[in-house]
């Protein structure tokens, strides 16, 4: 299993704080596309049922269900040409801080793929904060 954590951008390139992230998750994207959230290319290896971990200035934000059915969109330039469709299960209040330095799995920049112990770690913040 290969779940992902997936670090929303800040400021110029993405969002300018929390709440318009949290925005972004709860209104926005549900209505857009037919669900599809677009992103970088480098979102390969996820499956069908995994989960996506929205982290946003170190606080994880949301927790989505990839549905397994991808969109290429030509319209769209060379950074941003696939859809990914998802179901939000979870979108947060209050960002639910995590430390990345605890990851087995260390992320790049934008995605980290997440095994079985660091999903564990995140449902573990998951679970005690809701």
């Amino acid at each position: 299993m290969s779940n992902v954590i997936f670090r929303l951008a800040q400021g110029l390139e993405g969002f300018d704080n929390f709440n318009e992230a949290r925005e972004f998750l709860l209104h926005t994207l549900p209505k857009r596309d037919n669900g599809f959230f677009y992103n970088t290319k480098k979102l390969r290896q996820i499956k069908e049922n995994e989960i996506i971990y929205f982290v946003y200035d170190g606080n994880i934000i949301a927790k989505a269900r990839f549905l397994g059915e991808i969109k290429t969109d030509a319209d769209r330039d060379d950074k941003f040409i696939e859809g990914h469709k998802i179901d939000i299960l979870n979108v947060f209040d209050i960002g639910l801080k995590i430390d990345p330095n605890m990851l087995q799995q260390k992320t790049t920049r934008s995605i980290g793929y997440v095994d079985e112990n660091d999903t564990e770690m995140l449902e573990n913040i998951i679970n005690q904060n809701c």
